[in-house]
């Protein structure tokens, strides 16, 4: 089991290394991943913020540009890892993936903030290019998705790249694993 310390320990290789998942292509285009911190605050909210991204979330509230800024300054010493997708031409920010450590397993988050981008292909051609990131760099390590009940299209997803149901939450979620091996 990993530690907080470990975590943090690991993320800050990666960030000094630069270290980001594979870029790619999908439906015809190219995309690529950068850290949570190398992308304007505006792109990055405005996709947050889509009322489609916001109505999934297990908050269900927009995120203050005011309360993103502290995240970012206090970045260094979360025990999260967070890449923003980019498209290759237009270096546009279309979505995220994110790992957080929890107390005996690590949780990933995804979504696509550009409605543009949805039904095409990229949020699984992405998440395979996350998750092969995280197995070299987290192998033999059980991951779980949090997602809505009647999140149908997230949890095909999740069910396509190799996720199961490991419980029906009271709050109208789902707790999804898989092991990375």
């Amino acid at each position: 089991m990993m530690t907080a310390a470990a975590f943090l320990q690991k993320k800050a290789w990666l960030f000094e290394m630069r270290e980001v998942p594979a870029g790619f292509a999908a439906d015809g285009e190219s995309f690529h991943f950068r850290w949570v911190g190398d992308c304007s605050a505006d792109a990055v909210l405005h996709m947050r913020n889509s009322p489609h991204v916001v109505e999934m979330s297990s908050d269900s509230r927009s995120i203050a540009m005011d309360a993103h800024r502290e995240f970012l300054r206090n970045y260094a010493n979360l025990a999260r890892l967070d890449f923003v997708l980019v498209t290759g031409q237009s270096d546009e920010c279309i979505g995220a993936v994110n790992l957080c450590w929890r107390a005996r397993w690590l949780e990933i988050g995804k979504y696509l903030g550009d409605s543009r981008y949805l039904g095409r292909g990229i949020a699984k051609a992405a998440m395979r290019s996350y998750l092969d990131f995280l197995r070299r760099e987290f192998p033999r390590t059980n991951l779980l998705a949090k997602t809505r009940r009647d999140n149908h299209r997230n949890i095909a997803l999740n069910e396509a790249l190799g996720f199961h149901t490991q419980e029906e939450c009271e709050d109208g979620f789902l707790l999804m694993c898989m092991r990375l091996d």
